[in-house]
């Protein structure tokens, strides 16, 4: 069938949506807030997606409103959500809570956002369904509308619902042959922050966290509810893809990799987040200037399937590659 699309009025809190489908998937997009992909599943399966309560993880501190205005708040949501890097409040915790506008395309909406005036730029989600797979392409585009030049990231991300396990090919650090004199080497010649050779970083918690595994080949980060303490990981992710298995399904995104372009965090164009409530599984685009009138953009692709064979144990490193090469 081809992708029908059509409005719900209401669902949860989040207000009026609207639902694409076709016979084999079905999402929904807040268009009331956001926009976020609130909702995305199977036909007839759960979502597949976290959805914050109405109330949890709002932000309306004293030093929101300073940057924002009075009165103002950042509402965590959930679902699929668009972001600029690197991460600071004005990018990150820009407030998303008006009505966008939406244009019907060929099995699809293109949703644009209100102007972001206090950072000066104009944001858009684009959701494309293929008609007949389980499969959607997710396209954000941020236009800047202020005077100077910027340079950040596109961040696409994806706040999985509780459960489950992320798979991520791991990237050795490329062995680099130095010949040069080193009597007068300086601390940074050692530093280059934004294309290391490939490595995992860490940005919260530690490499001994239970919920991380990695070997030569890949990384898993496992959902834990009895884990309070956040992790976050990054990496190099060259070869384009991720997994996630939860609800007896398995979550698959396809993104591009520029071995020429800059990414922030260390180079990382992957990197995943887990807490006791979810789990994010976040796709970055290159660092890019951008002037008056330009524009960046970053997209993803995102399907799901039943899963076919159990989820393996992290533990089993023979069992998670098997896992991982039968679903790739």
């Amino acid at each position: 069938m081809a992708v029908k699309c059509s409005y719900v009025d209401s669902y949860s809190y989040y207000g009026k949506c609207i639902r694409l489908e076709n016979d084999s998937m079905e999402i929904l997009i807040t268009v009331d807030v956001g926009p976020r992909i609130i909702y995305m599943g199977l036909k007839g399966g759960e979502n597949l997606l976290f959805n914050a309560a109405e109330d949890e993880r709002v932000d309306n501190s004293p030093l929101f409103q300073k940057v924002f205005g009075e009165g103002t708040s950042y509402h965590f949501y959930g679902g699929v959500r668009m972001w600029l890097a690197p991460q600071k409040i004005i990018y990150t915790e820009s407030p998303d809570n008006d009505p966008v506008s939406v244009e019907e395309i060929e099995n699809g909406v293109r949703l644009t956002c209100p102007e972001a005036k206090v950072i000066g730029f104009r944001s858009q989600m684009t959701v494309v369904m293929d008609p007949e797979e389980a499969k959607i392409t997710v396209s954000a585009n941020f236009t800047n509308t202020g005077e100077e030049t910027k340079k950040n990231a596109v961040w696409l991300i994806t706040q999985c619902a509780p459960g489950g396990v992320g798979f991520v090919p791991f990237v050795k650090p490329r062995p680099k042959r130095i010949s040069r004199d080193f009597s007068n080497i300086r601390l940074e010649d050692f530093q280059d922050p934004i294309k290391p050779g490939g490595a995992l970083i860490m940005f919260v918690g530690g490499f001994t966290d239970p919920r991380l595994k990695m070997d030569d080949r890949w990384i898993t980060v496992s959902f834990s509810k009895e884990e309070p303490v956040p992790l976050k990981i990054g990496t190099r992710d060259t070869e384009g893809f991720a997994l996630f298995a939860v609800n007896g399904c398995l979550l698959r995104w396809v993104f591009s990799y520029d071995e020429a372009a800059d990414y922030t965090d260390y180079g990382s164009n992957f990197e995943s987040y887990t807490d006791a409530a979810f789990t994010e599984m976040e796709m970055l685009g290159p660092y890019r200037e951008y002037g008056k009138g330009e524009s960046i953009s970053h997209s993803v692709t995102i399907s799901v399937k039943k899963l076919s064979t159990p989820v393996p144990d992290p533990a089993d490193r023979e069992a998670v590659a098997a896992f991982i090469e039968a679903n790739v």
